[in-house]
């Protein structure tokens, strides 16, 4: 009996006469001593979290963030709702990166060889490396402070800077500066853009700032905002992820895409009279020529012209599927036609530009690498790229690198590229640095650490520091630089008092020099001092400094210049078709170019079209799968070159053109240093070595390959095969995501919702004189709380970003790609996705499906032990440790909300540091769900007492809302009639899941808004439920199950052909059952 716990209590509870000797004392159970702080660490109070205003080191977008503390660590990433970067929200990488940090693969310190070497060696050796000359540097895109200390060395020491980073905007980077001088790319605000215009960018996901994309896409698409709902035309080969957001898809010839929009600029300047300075650019295009070359009807491109000449609009560039010999003229196409469409100065801006630092091309990496390969790179320092996956495999990296005498590589220890030659510096993560970033002009992002470093690590600009001055670099003091700032900043920092102020105090600044020098102690100060040196004009900087620390940054707002084209541009390229079997690339929406591959939370959540996971997939149209006999059980082998990559999944879609292939990247990674990163194959290596010969960049689009279908038996097909999570292809004719027809809404007229004929209640005078309700089955009590959610299906653009962040604050196992094909993914927020259309029209629907807090719960009344109940704030609440596993209430659920912990997961080493300590850890037998994050809750209702919480307070409350960079979810007190979660109920738009099956959900879902008039006659069910008794939508006969197959309980997952899986959510032997 030692090892009894609670749970186990309650199963024999009922069955064992002998109860009291289970409670007496067992000596033989372990005692676990608690001990107090002797000193307690300062800001650190048990149990109460604090909040650090950071900013994201995972991509160029640097997105403000806020970092939550317990106990010494960070637990949770989300968004800063002060910073105009990222407006609040947070992409799935952001959220993830506690993953990073607690990496039981994680480098502990300097290694060289596979040897450890401590940083004073490795610092040295740097040092010495660097006084010998014939030194570069190839790193990401930099800015702010890190961005002029790397200046400075290489002023001092005629270092060779390269920065590229994989899906790179060399390209748009180059037209910008061809077209209007300007050093950078353009800012896109899609806020106020009636029409939105794409030529592959993947915008909403992993393109430059999609966190700021999405939250002016949400506003564009609000009717209430601006009185129109944007129309977005996707205009690519493929739908991408951002492309299944399209209200129409025009499919062009790979490679033809420039073409096609210098067509629009010209049809566009001669609707509007006025080609802006474009006229000799424009007078050489031959509109008719390229739409032809394209594969798109001129009709078509005239009806969208006439859009765009008489509405505000936005037009985003080429993207990495459309990244091909002329991606530069299909920039600068791009660009003049925002400029034609009047776009800059509202809906594009070059003012408050976004912010690269300095942008090197792929012709400049592979300059760099033949000069190492040649020996005359004699120190070549690395900056958190992994140029061996990124590159193709025909430049032969591997061999270049180890060419070089001193090779250092600032990595975490994932990647390929950690050659045996080279000395690897562990910089930490960015939860751990000191830093800042300017990523748009005028905007300024502080990065301060959540917690200490957990491994011996050195950022990048304390390395530097070190370096600069043991090598006694000098480099000439800057004319820009006020006269005695070193002294003025310290005496601000300390105070009149003589001390330190305000947050200061606490990183010990002391008499140390705040100043951007090689004197900067450390490169905290450095940063100080970069930020005085450049923002400050004040007297008193410690409370500025203090301000910027608590904000998490400085914003201004750059004056807008007046716009005009250069005379000097090269003659438009349309492009030719590219013919036969070419390679679609894509980026994977988590896992990016690969940066995320060592975060398993990013693999185990399913990708948000394809539903795969774990995996690399290959992705086809139907004609094509069935000229090579697969289907989506099938496995393929593509090859180029003499290359081979597979065997790949089979992903059959009808957003993918006919003869050609696409492949998603992150994945693959052969010598990768993480154990996580191996799954799947990298497309990369079947890619030839290509440059754009206007701005050098990466040819992307280029590659024929051999499709090859390959049969797998036993372990290989256990090893490959995955399924998809998304369950059904279509809503299989059930009401899941209903819709409604943009105009109508636009001009206030009576919505009836698509997908559904409704459930028409006729109404009696006496009943509605007396104030009676229709409904027989009233909501229980609710004293002071009904806490609901709205989901906005409208703006909802699949990013993945609420289930990421579900599964870090409620600790969600991490199950795995062979649980995985046993159905057994524990996420509690299951974001489905339905492909409804054909062709121009894909109707591609996401739905964030959740346990729905019924107040009628179906799952309550069946459970035999009460472990689940409603309680006094509308929730459907669960005790974990009264649960016995019969999985009743996963049978009886008909949104398919439920999981069931088959086995007793456990975190890798290191992981456990991560978890949230409010949320406790499931384990075998244990059924579990959504809880709209109670303990979020109960912790708001605690700090507001004696008072009721405010709706106004607790909108973002729950992990999905707080995060969510559309803000599609919001969260509240439907007992508050003012609410925004009440006020989103009442609107005609709004619905229950099936609401015929009047189960009174605490969800609502907004209607996905189209611009293709619905068809209303189906009849097939949905419903309002409350609240709108005369309106509701529903057909009584429709099937229970949200997801699939009712009787496969809490996992049921349909599929896109309709067969039942055996192992689906029913345990039917043992843990391997087969398809």
């Amino acid at each position: 009996m030692a090892d009894m716990n609670r749970r186990d209590f309650f199963k024999v509870l009922g069955t064992t006469s002998a109860v009291g000797a289970l409670t007496a004392c067992d000596p033989r159970t372990p005692v676990e001593n608690i001990y107090p702080y002797v000193v307690q660490p300062e800001q650190v109070v048990p149990g109460a979290p604090t909040f650090f205003a950071s900013s994201c080191g995972d991509c160029v977008a640097s997105c403000g963030t806020v970092l939550r503390h317990r106990e010494g660590r960070v637990v949770f990433v989300a968004g800063n709702t002060e910073s105009p970067v990222g407006q609040g929200g947070a992409c799935s990488l952001a959220i993830s990166a506690t993953q990073e940090t607690f990496n039981a693969d994680h480098l502990g310190g300097p290694k060289k060889g596979g040897e450890d070497v401590s940083w004073d060696d490795a610092l040295a050796a740097l040092s010495t490396a660097m006084s010998g000359g014939s030194a570069a540097w190839l790193g990401r895109y930099r800015t702010g402070a890190l961005d002029r200390l790397l200046g400075d060395v290489a002023a001092a020491s005629g270092m060779q800077r390269v920065h590229w980073e994989a899906f790179g905007y060399e390209s748009l980077a180059t037209a910008t500066k061809m077209a209007f001088g300007v050093e950078g790319v353009p800012r896109y605000q899609v806020a106020g853009a009636q029409v939105i215009l794409s030529f592959g960018a993947d915008w909403l996901n992993t393109w430059l700032a999609p966190v700021d994309h999405q939250a002016g896409y949400a506003a564009a698409r609000d009717p209430e905002q601006g009185k129109f709902v944007a129309e977005f035309v996707s205009i690519e080969p493929r739908v991408s992820h951002t492309g299944t957001k399209c209200d129409q898809w025009l499919k062009s010839n790979p490679g033809t895409e420039a073409g096609v929009a210098f067509a629009l600029a010209k049809l566009v300047a001669e609707k509007k009279g006025s080609a802006m300075g474009a006229e000799s650019l424009l007078s050489q295009v031959d509109a008719a020529a390229f739409a032809s070359a394209a594969g798109i009807d001129l009709a078509k491109l005239d009806i969208l012209a006439t859009k765009l000449a008489e509405k505000r609009s936005i037009i985003f560039p080429g993207g990495v599927t459309t990244q091909g010999e002329n991606s530069t003229h299909l920039a600068l196409a791009s660009l003049v036609l925002n400029l034609v469409c009047g776009n800059f100065g509202s809906t594009v801006l070059l003012g408050a530009h976004t912010n690269l630092g300095v942008v090197s091309s792929y012709a400049d990496v592979v300059k760099l690498l033949e000069a190492c390969a040649a020996g005359s790179v004699k120190t070549l320092v690395i900056d958190e790229l992994d140029p061996i996956f990124t590159l193709p495999a025909e430049l032969k990296v591997a061999d270049a690198l180890k060419a070089v005498p001193n090779l250092f590589i600032f990595t975490n220890g994932s990647g390929d590229t950690h050659p045996e030659n080279a000395t690897l510096l562990p910089p930490g993560s960015w939860l751990e640095q000191w830093g800042d970033a300017e990523p748009v002009k005028g905007h300024y992002q502080i990065r301060q650490p959540g917690m200490a470093p957990q491994h011996n690590t050195m950022s990048q600009g304390d390395v530097l520091l070190k370096v600069a001055k043991s090598a006694k670099l000098v480099v000439p003091v800057s004319t820009d630089e006020p006269e005695g700032l070193v002294e003025r900043v310290v005496d601000a920092i300390k105070g009149e008092d003589g001390e330190s102020v305000g947050r200061v105090d606490a990183f010990a600044l002391g008499n140390a020099s705040a100043v951007p020098s090689f004197e900067a102690v450390d490169f905290y100060r450095y940063v100080a001092g970069h930020w005085a040196n450049e923002l400050f004009t004040g007297t008193d900087f410690g409370a500025w400094w203090v301000e910027v620390l608590q904000r998490g940054g400085f914003y201004a707002a750059p004056a807008e210049p007046e716009v005009s084209l250069s005379a000097e541009l090269p003659a438009p390229v349309g492009g030719a078709a590219l013919s036969g079997n070419t390679m679609l690339f894509f980026p994977h929406t988590h896992l990016k170019d690969g940066r995320g591959a060592n975060r398993p939370g990013l693999h185990e959540v399913p990708h948000p079209v394809s539903g795969l996971t774990w995996t690399t997939w290959a992705e086809m149209s139907p004609a094509t799968a069935q000229g090579l006999g697969v289907d989506r059980d099938s496995h393929v082998m593509v090859s180029s070159g003499g290359v081979e990559l597979g065997p790949l999944n089979v992903r059959v879609s009808k957003g993918m053109p006919d003869g050609h292939i696409a492949i998603p990247s992150g994945n693959g990674h052969e010598d990768g240093g993480s154990r996580y990163e191996r799954f799947g194959a990298n497309p990369v290596r079947l890619l030839k070595p290509a440059a754009d010969p206007v701005s050098g960049a990466m040819v992307y689009l280029s590659s024929e390959v051999t499709v090859t279908k390959t049969e797998l038996s036993g372990a290989d097909w256990e090893k490959h095969k995955r399924v998809s999570l998304k369950g059904s292809e279509d809503m299989d004719n059930r009401p899941v995501v209903m819709d409604a027809y943009a105009p109508d809404v636009v001009e206030g007229k009576e919505v009836e919702l698509g997908h559904g004929m409704g459930i028409h209640i006729v109404k009696d005078p006496r009943i509605e004189a007396s104030g009676m309700s229709y409904d027989m089955y009233p909501e229980p009590e609710h004293p002071t709380y009904r806490w609901g959610l709205s989901i906005n299906l409208d703006s909802c653009t699949g990013c993945g970003a609420c289930e990421v962040a579900c599964n870090a604050e409620n600790n969600v196992p991490m199950t795995g790609p062979e649980q995985h094909q046993l159905w057994r993914y524990m996420g509690w927020i299951r974001l489905d996705r339905f492909w409804q259309g054909e062709g121009e029209n894909p109707d591609v629907r996401y739905a964030m499906a959740i346990c729905q807090q019924c107040a009628h719960a179906p799952c309550e009344g069946v459970c035999p032990v009460v472990a689940t109940y409603h309680n006094l704030d509308g929730l459907n609440a669960m005790i974990y440790n009264r649960c016995v596993g019969t999985r009743y209430c996963a049978n009886n659920c008909p949104y398919s909300a439920r999981r069931f912990n088959w086995h007793t997961y456990r975190w890798p080493e290191g992981f456990e540091l991560m978890l949230n300590p409010d949320v406790v850890t499931r384990e075998a037998g244990v059924m579990e769900k959504c809880t709209f994050c109670i303990q979020r809750i109960r912790y708001a209702k605690a700090e507001a007492r004696p008072n009721t919480l405010q709706s106004q307070d607790v909108e973002r409350l729950t992990a999905c809302a707080e995060v969510c960079p559309s803000g599609s979810i919001v969260f509240g007190n439907r007992k508050e009639a003012d609410s925004a979660v009440s006020k989103l109920a009442a609107s005609p738009l709004s619905y229950q899941l099936f609401g015929e099956l009047n189960t009174k959900n605490g969800v609502e879902y907004l209607a996905k808004l189209t611009h293709t008039e619905a068809d209303h006659g189906d009849g097939h069910g949905g419903g309002h439920g409350e609240g709108h008794a005369d309106e509701d939508h529903g057909d009584a006969g429709h099937e229970d199950a949200a997801h699939g197959e009712a009787e496969h309980g809490e996992a049921a997952h349909g599929d896109e052909a309709g067969e039942n899986h055996d192992n689906h959510g029913e345990d039917h032997g043992s843990d391997a059952g087969k398809h």
